[in-house]
């Protein structure tokens, strides 16, 4: 089910910020929210197996479609010197689900059932659609332009190769290479018919600016580290601490307010002094988190744990306000749906490569050690600690060469 839910997210969320520019955000937010809706429920009264999956992938489709467009609309109803503030809104919304999360799927699994899963996400999803439809300005006239049918198919089929063939790297290997030559077969053909055309579904020309691809590079390096993180710790929590799946949850609950209310924090800091002060002590308190959690055992207490998650949520919530806001400001207006696209897009694709290094890491583990997901955090977390250092370096590097730019334009 993850997988067919990914493979949708991906094949629309690498397009709909595009798409976004070209036919106006809020259609594409709108469009998006109802396909979700609609899939939800669908899920919610299958009753084969089928089913579920079928409605898992629409629901990525339009999960894809609205997250590009949400910040896009975000970005456009605010002027650009209050560029920080939008992207609090955007990262809170974030900490909101991240908070709420854990526990509702604890209480859901536990009290009631798993439809319940797709019930809540037709209720929230009803709770966005109408007001977007209403409150929501219709974009000035958008230049028309056709939808590129030929390349959409494209894009989608390259996606899927990537999703199955890191989903199936540790099970099949030989699959896994057939879907990789596949897949270099159709990024050989994408870029020779892309190359000559003026509205392009995915724009490379963005990675030209330093600002932007150190922004999307470093965004999603946390992203590589936080969520396999979140996941060795639940499993550890239920696995070797013996918590219920209810109390795991409730763990992970004052990081998450911790982040919904940075959040909103670090938006105004951004807007007073820029980007790079609040980004680098979010990965530094990253930094910090990670290390304090490596050392953490099943004989320490759950204050512990909450403390050290804390710590890290103070770093996520710094961090991914901050690189998310370097991205929207570097990002020229015309082009803030493809730039954000970019965002989600890369930031997916690192967590799958993220969550592939976690299985692959568990199910060694697993064979080696009777304390296995003990070794498995150990593990996790010390790649974890090694990709925030290259990170650090990777964005000092970027503000030391803008520095040198800025003195040598200057003399």
């Amino acid at each position: 089910m993850i997988t067919s839910y990914l493979i949708g997210y991906a094949s629309t969320v690498i397009i709909a910020g595009r798409l976004g520019d070209l036919f106006g955000h809020k259609k594409i937010l709108i469009t998006g929210t109802v396909i979700f809706i609609m899939a939800s429920l669908m899920g919610s009264i299958s009753t084969i197996y089928f089913g579920v999956i079928a409605s898992r992938m629409l629901q990525g489709i339009g999960g894809g479609l609205v997250w590009p467009a949400a910040t896009a609309v975000a970005v456009k109803a605010f002027p650009s010197h209050r560029r920080g503030l939008v992207t609090s809104i955007i990262t809170s919304s974030v900490g909101l689900a991240i908070a709420a999360g854990p526990p509702l799927g604890g209480y859901f699994v536990t009290y009631l059932t798993w439809r319940w899963f797709f019930y809540f996400n037709v209720i929230m999803g009803t709770l966005v659609v109408i007001p977007s439809i209403i409150l929501l300005k219709n974009q000035p006239e958008i230049k028309k332009s056709n939808l590129d049918i030929y390349g959409l198919v494209l894009i989608m089929s390259i996606v899927a190769c990537i999703v199955l063939g890191i989903e199936s790297l540790s099970k099949n290997p030989i699959h896994s290479l057939l879907l990789f030559g596949i897949f270099c077969v159709l990024m050989f053909i994408f870029s020779k018919t892309e190359r000559n055309k003026k509205e392009r579904l995915f724009d490379l020309e963005l990675l030209k600016n330093k600002a932007i691809l150190t922004g999307i590079l470093s965004r999603s390096f946390c992203s590589f580290t936080y969520y396999p993180l979140m996941f060795i710790i639940a499993l550890y929590l239920q696995g070797a601490c013996e918590y219920s799946s209810l109390n795991a949850g409730f763990v992970f609950l004052p990081m998450s307010i911790v982040i919904l209310l940075l959040s909103f924090a670090t938006g105004r800091i951004i807007d007073k002094i820029g980007t790079f002060i609040p980004a680098v002590i979010g990965l530094i308190f990253l930094l910090v988190g990670y290390v304090l959690i490596l050392f953490f055992t099943k004989n320490n207490s759950v204050y512990t744990i909450c403390s050290y998650l804390i710590i890290t949520g103070i770093g996520y919530g710094f961090g991914n306000a901050s690189l998310l806001a370097l991205i929207l400001t570097s990002a020229p207006e015309e082009k803030t749906g493809a730039t954000s696209s970019m965002t989600y897009f890369n930031a997916l694709l690192f967590n799958l490569v993220a969550m592939l290094v976690a299985g692959v890491l568990i199910s060694y583990c697993y064979a080696h050690y009777q304390d296995y997901l003990y070794f498995a955090k150990k593990y996790i977390l010390t790649i974890n600690i090694a990709v925030i250092i290259l990170t650090i370096g990777l964005f000092l590097t970027y503000k030391i060469d803008s520095c040198l730019k800025t003195v040598k334009n200057i003399s």
